[in-house]
């Protein structure tokens, strides 16, 4: 009785990201979690990934696209304080 073992190799083709805990080789039903680099979000695909019974995966993962500069930004606001007299 022969057993047969399904696995797949970590997923390619995704730009600035990662994949968290990244090992050499995957098994069946085994997922891998993305992250994007820093100064990069999510902005669609998948944030996780299963591994199918065909070796393949069961998405292409991340879209990570580099955060606007203004995200971050912070507003100052003057306050002005006036005494009136009594």
């Amino acid at each position: 009785m022969f057993v047969t073992v399904i696995t797949c190799a970590p997923p390619v083709g995704f730009t600035n990201a990662y994949i968290i805990d990244e090992q050499g080789i995957y098994m069946y039903q085994e997922e891998v979690l993305y992250a994007c680099n820093t100064g990069y979000e999510m902005t669609g695909g998948d944030s996780a990934s299963s591994c199918l019974p065909t070796g393949t995966w069961n998405n292409s993962g991340p879209t990570c696209t580099r955060e606007l500069n203004n995200k971050h930004s912070i507003t100052l606001v003057k306050v002005l304080t006036f005494l009136v007299p009594s």
